[in-house]
């Protein structure tokens, strides 16, 4: 026994050696040793009084890089363990390195040329080799950790088998998540994040094992931490139990609200750290709660839920009229989910923390798929968020936020319009529509949004209100006080793009066969009201900035650009007309005027088609603005540009009708402004006409348009107040409707290149007639001559002083001498000739109201 004891010890010196020839001669004399002897008891005697030192050092090279040296240390190695006399010595520690160096061996790049089948076939004993060493009685870090390796290695190879055989090895690496060994828990974390993608969804048995667990002692043990101020460490693990519940815990509602806990006071907790680990935490709640139909298909089944074609849910009405999504439990979790994302990002919190809980944020919509589109889903997801980011208005602290919700937004209105990549939307980043001036502890915090891409999918005309509401919060968030100049301007920009990309795609809608008319009429109506909410800010002293003066305009030019004219102006889809706004416009009365002449009144119009709407809505916009504004000439060249696309785009008499109802509405300075412009555009439209009578003069209100429309300065000025004191004189140039920037010259000059224009376009279809000039003086010579006659009745009535003749003579001197330069007197001579009175009243209506003027200005 001596000679084995002598023997034995040479050998393991030379196993000790660094040197590959000592270490290879070693193995090969304890091979053959094994192998002659192996029933000669003194010899094993002998190996078992030397085989600590032995295994130790064959453990090791087990592992060697040298392939001569691995495989004669496995072959000594498997004749020590398979001795039962051997295995009976080897102390409890050294035992469970030889099962981790087993199990490390057979999961090792070293033996790839196995084929998984050889695997799958002696799985069990894997399995049982790798929990023996998770179970780590002795408490050896080593040994946990070579045991986690093989775990992980085991996923990757068997991912079957091991997400079959979760409940027996993933407990043991869960529960360590509650380790006060620091490095434990993060070993344990690292495994599960790598095993997720085979134990989620978790299956039944492993779901069921984590509840029970939960319950019996690991709920304590997270309350415990908590009590003694370990609280990242107790919402790390707390984020990990929830996941692996899965749907057990839609079964387990007290045990839920009891686990729901925890967060609730962590979530307002003082320190940043741990309410971003809470946010982080939550994740593992939307892991439970939510599953993506590609990761388990009966999911959706189960809820009762139809993904269709395009990615959204189909949601079944029943009979009572309610939707079985609404009643079903996954808005109530969404409810729950979305309750502190929300109230995260509504108050002013620590960057790092509100930057974290976009980024759960994000995750929860990834994780929703194509349910995401859903209209329900939205309005509980999508809706919360963007409203707390928008409503407060951009500042540069929280730039970031507007900057990631708008690209959000711009990704989902633009999938109506083009294909979106679903794996990269999101993914390179997002556009900066504010420039970043305070971003550096943002930016310390890591943007992990754009991880988690959003499937979007276009959107149908259901989802307009949801879309315009998102728009409309965006411009009052911008209206805020406290927004910088240039923010505001960043918002308002952004807002007018999104508005014009849903416009497109309602326009994509609206080209369906299967469009119904009542969708359509909807669709304008929300529009329309959406524009006119806007406008309405001005008008009420929301924000009466010129900047948001200028989206409005924009908005009213974006319908009329983005939807087809047919659309618009076709008397199917008239709305209804409401005039509320015109009530913040001031003016003076032309009621009575507008009865003299017969002109329409816009309050006599119930319906309107809406380019109608706009256009009135446009002009009461730029009406009240041009009366307070410093940017008027601006405003005034936006006008006139919209106004030369409505009379490009629509019937230009139903326009030039509908102007000239609000223009005798109202009568101020900003009305005759407006009507220059108005009167500048509708020249430059007859002179590229194509049709000689575009603006043609006939019996009914709508064709006298043109008409109404010459006489409207005409009426303004014979309408203004006569002064008959000093004091009224006074107050008469202090109301004038003309201003320094808006001479009575100006308009003189304006109105005789119209009515050139319009009369010339007439005698060229009718040209042995001047039918125009006719009919404009005999319309002004009947007002004149009410006009006069009531005023003379009028007790109020005295003497005019020259203020009435300065602002009366030059306009109406210039309009009879432009309409008598006009008149075609060759042709009224043969007229006149003829005897016929009717066909020469044209010059003798000019004349009498000639004489009618100069009696009204010099009376």
């Amino acid at each position: 026994m001596s000679n084995f004891v002598r023997e034995l010890e040479q050998i393991k010196t030379l196993i000790s050696s660094s040197q590959k020839l000592k270490k290879s001669s070693g193995y090969s004399s304890l091979l053959h040793l094994q192998e002659q002897l192996n029933n000669d008891d003194s010899f094993i005697l002998s190996l078992v009084e030397s085989s600590h030192a032995f295994v130790s050092s064959i453990i090791v090279d087990v592992e060697d890089q040298d392939e001569e040296i691995s495989v004669q240390a496995l072959k000594c190695l498997g004749f020590l363990i398979y001795h039962p006399s051997i295995v009976a010595s080897i102390p409890m520690n050294i035992a469970s390195f030889v099962v981790v160096s087993l199990a490390s061996l057979i999961t090792t790049t070293k033996i790839k040329q196995l084929e998984s089948s050889f695997l799958v076939t002696h799985f069990d004993s894997l399995l049982r080799a790798v929990i023996h060493a998770l179970d780590n009685p002795i408490g050896s870090l080593s040994t946990t950790f070579e045991a986690i390796q093989a775990v992980m290695k085991l996923g990757t190879q068997l991912s079957k088998e091991m997400r079959e055989g979760s409940s027996i090895w993933a407990p043991p690496i869960y529960k360590r998540l509650l380790s006060k060994d620091k490095r434990e828990r993060e070993m344990s974390q690292r495994c599960l994040m790598r095993m997720k993608s085979v134990i989620y969804p978790p299956p039944s048995p492993l779901s069921k094992v984590v509840v029970r667990d939960v319950k019996s002692t690991l709920l304590t043990r997270m309350k415990e931490l908590v009590k003694h101020d370990k609280k990242v460490q107790a919402l790390q693990a707390w984020g990990w139990f929830v996941r692996l519940m899965g749907l057990l815990a839609l079964k387990n509602l007290q045990l839920v609200n009891e686990l729901l806990k925890i967060p609730q006071q962590t979530f307002s907790d003082q320190d940043p750290q741990v309410q971003i680990a809470s946010q982080a935490a939550w994740e593992g709640l939307i892991d439970a709660l939510i599953y993506l139909p590609s990761e388990d298909p009966d999911i959706m089944k189960r809820q009762k839920l139809k993904v269709q074609t395009d990615g959204t849910v189909s949601i079944h009405i029943s009979e009572s009229g309610a939707s079985e999504i609404q009643r079903h439990p996954i808005l109530k979790s969404l409810k729950l989910i979305m309750m502190p994302l929300t109230g995260i990002m509504s108050f002013k919190h620590d960057l790092a923390v509100q930057s974290s809980c976009l980024n759960t944020w994000c995750y929860l919509l990834h994780k929703l798929d194509g349910s995401v589109n859903d209209l329900h889903v939205l309005s509980k997801v999508l809706e919360p968020i963007l409203t707390a980011v928008f409503q407060g208005g951009p500042h540069n602290r929280d730039v970031f936020f507007w900057n990631f919700c708008f690209s959000l937004l711009d990704d989902f209105v633009q999938a109506k319009s083009k294909n979106v990549d679903h794996e990269n939307v999101n993914k390179a980043g997002y556009n900066l529509f504010f420039r970043p001036t305070d971003c550096e502890a943002l930016m310390s915090t890591g943007l992990l949004w754009s991880h988690y891409p959003v499937k979007w999918f276009p959107w149908d005309c259901s989802k307009l209100e949801f879309l315009l509401k998102m728009v409309q919060i965006t411009i009052s968030g911008a209206t805020v006080a406290s927004v910088s100049a240039e923010n505001k301007i960043s918002a308002y920009n952004f807002a007018v793009r999104i508005f014009c990309s849903i416009l497109k795609g309602v326009q994509t809608n609206f080209k369906k066969a299967s469009m119904g008319c009542n969708v359509i009429i909807q669709s304008l109506t929300s529009i329309l009201m959406f524009v006119k909410k806007t406008c309405e800010d001005i008008f009420c002293g929301k924000d009466g900035s010129d900047e948001l003066l200028a989206t409005c305009l924009q908005l009213v030019q974006a319908v009329v650009e983005e939807l087809q004219p047919s659309t618009l102006e076709s008397p199917i889809y008239r709305v209804s007309l409401d005039l509320k706004f015109k009530n913040c416009v001031s003016s003076h009365d032309l009621e009575l005027q507008k009865r003299i002449l017969g002109v329409s009144s816009l309050c006599s119009m119930d319906m309107a088609t809406p380019a109608i709407y706009l256009t009135i809505l446009y002009i009461s916009v730029v009406v009240q603005s041009t009366a307070g504004v410093n940017s008027v000439e601006l405003i005034l060249n936006e006008f006139s540009r919209y106004v030369k696309r409505v009379l490009l785009s629509f019937d230009a008499v139903e326009i030039l009708h509908a102007i000239v109802g609000f223009l005798y509405d109202h009568s101020c300075s900003s009305c005759l402004r407006v009507w220059v412009a108005t009167a500048r555009c509708l020249q430059e439209y007859l002179d590229h006409s194509k049709e000689l009578t575009p603006l043609r003069v006939e019996s009914s209100a709508r064709n006298f348009a043109p008409i109404y429309f010459l006489l409207y300065p005409l009426v303004m000025c014979a309408s203004a107040k006569v002064p008959s004191t000093e004091k009224d004189s006074k107050s008469f140039q202090e109301s004038s409707i003309f201003t320094s920037e808006l001479t009575i010259e100006q308009v003189t000059e304006v109105w005789k290149s119209l009515y050139v224009c319009i009369n010339s376009a007439h005698q060229m279809v009718l040209p042995e007639m001047n039918r125009f000039a006719d009919d404009l003086c005999s319309s002004l010579n009947g007002f004149l001559c009410q006009i006069t006659s009531m005023n003379e009745c009028s007790s109020k009535i005295s003497s005019r002083d020259d203020v009435q003749e300065v602002d009366l003579l030059p306009l109406f001197a210039e309009v009879a001498r432009c309409t008598l330069d006009n008149i075609q007197f060759e042709k009224m001579t043969r007229e006149i000739s003829d005897a016929d009175y009717r066909r020469s009243s044209g010059i003798k209506n000019c004349l009498v109201c000639f004489a009618r003027s100069v009696q009204f200005v010099f009376r």
